[in-house]
């Protein structure tokens, strides 16, 4: 199954960590593995704080830091509005691409930002075949750990916390009844 550029919804009764995350999948290979970041987890440190310790004076606008996963948590990554672009910039999808680079947020300090963008730090990444395990409840992973879905501006930018988590099982809800009905 593809899951490039789609959402990964935490099934309501997976516990730890991921429970009620709502994940970016940016990366999805057989024999590499997935890596995606958790939209939903925000870390309450603001941006502006990294930034001006970097010497960048951060402009108005999203100051959220979000959690994106365990992996690699030192890494500053923004998902964004493909429009957009930085050094070290690549297409993720749905017309969306993933920066990360400090050149992002000087050029972000100057009043070129991206229409939309969501900023994290780190991100959760699957060796090969682990989240297939997660999926189909082999391996000793919970059954049906997590849903798919399509992603969409509205599910990834215009909501955070559990309120997206909520929105993004309503799709998942929505989808499985039409399938049917």
């Amino acid at each position: 199954m593809k899951r490039f550029g789609k959402l990964l919804v935490a099934n309501p009764r997976l516990p730890g960590p991921f429970h009620k995350s709502v994940i970016y999948i940016y990366q999805d290979h057989p024999e590499k593995g997935t890596s995606g970041v958790v939209l939903n987890k925000n870390t309450g440190l603001p941006i502006r704080r990294i930034m001006n310790d970097k010497g960048i004076i951060y402009p108005n606008g999203i100051d959220k830091l979000h959690h994106g996963g365990p992996c690699e948590q030192n890494a500053l990554i923004m998902l964004h509005s493909a429009e957009w672009q930085s050094k070290n910039t690549f297409p993720v999808g749905n017309g969306l691409a993933l920066s990360s680079d400090d050149f992002m947020f000087e050029k972000m300090s100057q009043g070129d930002v991206p229409c939309y963008y969501r900023v994290f730090n780190g991100y959760s990444g699957w060796t090969a075949g682990q989240l297939d395990a997660e999926i189909a409840g082999t391996n000793g992973y919970s059954k049906a750990s997590w849903l798919i879905t399509d992603a969409s501006d509205s599910l990834i930018f215009e909501c955070d916390d559990e309120e997206q988590w909520v929105n993004a099982m309503g799709t998942v809800s929505n989808n499985l009844f039409d399938k049917y009905f």
